[in-house]
């Protein structure tokens, strides 16, 4: 599969470093501080329903793009955000969204050419009113950390 377009590239991801400052006493402050905000490409690529302890669970996996960075390292942390939005009234119809966004998403595996997905977290969500009044803006922010494959 060829890399996708910079025109396709629509997603917000912030790339992350691991920053490690010793403590004095043996121990270490552990930090992810942010090296880039960059626009990549995060396309589904499979799903699949389960039954697991008596409940149906949904599972899908992901291509994740980026253009190349030299910075970009295994033990980056990427923190990428997702918008929604309802003109539907009340905000029913994008918490419906949202939690179909972490249904898919949050501890799921994807699929990282060269890299293993560590884990896929879901860290935020929230829903408020656009300025126009009428416009609900749904905003949902995972976090996923990776290694060499």
């Amino acid at each position: 599969m060829s890399a996708p377009s910079i025109g396709a590239l629509r997603d917000r991801l912030t790339l992350q470093a691991l920053n490690q400052t010793g403590d004095g006493g043996g121990g270490a402050t552990v930090m992810w501080m942010p090296v880039a905000d960059v626009w990549a490409s995060i396309q589904p690529i499979t799903g699949d329903e389960r039954l697991r302890a008596d409940a149906v669970t949904g599972r899908v996996t992901h291509k994740v793009w980026i253009r190349y960075r030299a910075d970009v390292l295994p033990d980056n942390e990427h923190i990428f955000t997702l918008h929604v939005w309802s003109q539907a009234r009340g905000k029913k119809e994008a918490h419906k969204i949202m939690g179909a966004l972490r249904t898919a998403l949050h501890d799921q595996s994807l699929t990282l050419p060269g890299h293993r997905l560590i884990n896929l977290r879901h860290e935020h969500s929230e829903a408020r009113r656009d300025p126009d009044g009428e416009t609900i803006h749904g905003i949902v922010r995972y976090r996923a950390t990776t290694e060499p494959a």
